[in-house]
């Protein structure tokens, strides 16, 4: 049935007659009680009790007009979000990313997106998440990619992944075990004990205007670890590596492993019980209304990390 005729069916509803209906809407009546009548035959089902005057609905009307309802909201709704799709086949679109997620998940989504969006020009601005944070705030960024404990009020984000904080030691750490070599996608929980013997250890950590940065931060503190750190960067890879390699211990998220491969692997475990975990957003001002395009970037997002 068109949507046209399920207008009909509530007119006919709304009017309490068949005759009513039929001149509001400038049709005939035979029309309508046709209509009407194909429609109970192909449910078999009364719809309107036409004994009646005003005629009354069925329980089985009832649920009929119900269906109808539906589906013209869904029908409303398809049709408003194609014409967002039309009305942002062209235009520009600002995405800010630390530089770790931008080469891990960007190529990913931009695929996608470019596909469903070819006439949308993408910017992507790679900075720490500090500047990020000032520059979505100031409106020179639409939405940015994110992984912080914490956001300002005056930010509304969409979790599009979850992930272990993990712990890298070198190939020969004594605190190393056959379960932990290499075991990122199982890591292996470290114990209290283990944590305690940290405190003689030398890190490598991130900046504090970086995630894991903030991240270690908050792990030292909350196991009351006075880290030994003897070097800080701004490049988790750096830190990374240097780790995976046999200089010192360092924290990084689950996505960093994606495309690492090591002659000898590192060993890697989970901090705490639950496993600390980090979540991955995409952020954006509460003020800003998203439009269909910055929405299905933050779906395509979730999909593809």
């Amino acid at each position: 049935m068109r949507s046209y005729q399920y207008r009909y069916i509530l007119s006919i509803e709304e009017h309490r007659s068949l005759s009513k209906a039929a001149g509001a809407l400038f049709v005939s009546q035979p029309y309508l009680s046709k209509l009407v009548a194909s429609i109970e035959d192909e449910l078999g089902v009364v719809i309107f009790d036409r004994s009646r005057s005003p005629l009354t609905v069925t329980a089985a009307g009832e649920c009929y007009l119900t269906f109808i309802r539906e589906t013209l909201y869904s029908e409303l709704k398809m049709k408003t979000q194609i014409g967002e799709i039309i009305a942002h086949r062209s235009g520009h679109l600002t995405v800010g990313i630390p530089q770790t997620h931008g080469s891990y998940i960007l190529p990913n989504i931009l695929k996608k997106f470019r596909r469903m969006y070819p006439g949308i020009r993408v910017t992507v601005e790679e900075q720490s998440n500090r500047i990020l944070m000032e520059h979505l705030a100031n409106g020179t960024l639409d939405l940015c990619c994110l992984s912080l404990p914490e956001y300002p009020d005056n930010f509304g984000f969409e979790v599009i992944k979850r992930e272990y904080i993990l712990l890298v030691m070198p190939p020969e750490h004594p605190l190393g075990t056959r379960w932990s070599k290499g075991n990122y996608r199982k890591p292996v929980p470290l114990t209290m004990e283990q944590i305690k013997l940290l405190r003689e250890e030398q890190f490598i950590v991130l900046t504090e205007s970086q995630g894991m940065g903030k991240y270690a931060r908050i792990i030292f503190e909350k196991y009351g670890i006075r880290p030994q750190i003897f070097m800080e960067t701004r490049n988790i890879e750096t830190a990374y590596r240097l780790a995976a390699t046999g200089t010192g211990l360092t924290f990084i998220p689950e996505i960093c492993t994606r495309f690492s491969t090591f002659e000898d692997q590192p060993h890697y475990f989970s901090i705490g019980e639950p496993p600390l975990m980090r979540a991955m957003a995409i952020v954006y001002l509460k003020e800003h209304k998203l439009s269909q395009a910055e929405l299905d970037f933050i779906q395509i997002a979730r999909e593809a990390t």
